[in-house]
């Protein structure tokens, strides 16, 4: 998967002052691994979470992401 889409739209909000992050690539990469990365090693391993897991675990996911890089004050 390119993260590229998901650098672009960082950009996008970058630019636009609503959030702030020094290196959009990282971010993205980041982003990526906290949405995908955790229900895909457990897929690995056998262990399946049902939809309403997944979306559970997504949710948190983006909320601790942008927690992370909305701006401050």
């Amino acid at each position: 998967m390119s993260l590229l889409p998901i650098v672009h739209l960082l950009d996008t909000h970058a630019e636009a002052g609503e959030i702030v992050a020094d290196d959009l690539e990282a971010a993205a990469d980041l982003f990526l691994a906290m949405v995908a990365g955790s229900p895909t090693m457990w897929a690995d391993f056998g262990v399946f979470r049902s939809a309403e897991e997944i979306d559970r675990h997504i949710g948190r996911a983006v909320d601790l992401f942008l927690s992370g890089i909305l701006p401050r004050g």
